[in-house]
């Protein structure tokens, strides 16, 4: 069985396992016109949940602390939905809408994808970019977030040389759920961020 068939197994498991508040939450997100609008997944195996729910899980836990393995990061995430508060969990889902607005005003059609340095294919989705850019940008401020639109060409040419850079590149394709690559891909885009921010 390949890596993404079980991870989509894995993902029907959480679900079962975690009926009632986490279940709903995800399905409620999925479902969403923030989120359909600008993801696009013909999967039916609940792809789109585990999608959202690294999202939650690194919001709720930062990259510092991930511990491997990526399977019960996940597990674990889903578990703490139900112990959050109404309030919390309507911060996360407005910052997500927040985060997938603001990247499509910034790359468009290349959201989430590596298409920017890979001219001549059809823009894909990369989870592993997903997660990171949605994380990241969920915690900014909307000040912040203008400055980054005010900036979008400088940031633009800062992903692109991210996307040059072996270790970067290889942390969203190869081993993406070990502990350097995790690490790797956050503090690359984070470290973006505040430059770009700090110029402003």
């Amino acid at each position: 069985m390949c890596p993404n068939s079980i991870q989509k197994r894995s993902q029907e498991i959480r679900n079962a396992l975690n009926q009632g508040k986490p279940s709903n939450y995800l399905k409620k997100l999925s479902e969403d016109e923030h989120f359909k609008k600008v993801i696009s997944i013909q999967d039916k195996r609940m792809a789109d949940h585990e999608l959202i729910l690294r999202y939650l899980a690194f919001s709720n836990t930062p990259y510092t602390e991930y511990k491997p393995p990526f399977t019960s990061f996940l597990d674990q995430a889903m578990e703490k939905l139900d112990k959050l508060e109404d309030a919390k969990l309507k911060e996360l889902e407005q910052n997500l809408w927040k985060s997938l607005q603001t990247c499509q005003e910034l790359f468009g059609k290349h959201i989430f994808s590596v298409s920017l340095v890979t001219r001549g294919k059809n823009p894909k989705l990369n989870r592993a970019l997903f997660e990171v850019w949605t994380v990241l940008i969920g915690k900014l401020t909307s000040r912040d977030i203008d400055r980054l639109q005010s900036a979008k060409v400088d940031l633009i040419k800062g992903f692109k040389s991210c996307l040059k850079d072996k270790a970067f590149y290889q942390s969203i394709f190869a081993s993406t759920a070990s502990k350097i690559s995790v690490t790797t891909r956050f503090k690359t885009i984070e470290s973006l961020l505040e430059e770009i921010l700090n110029d402003q």
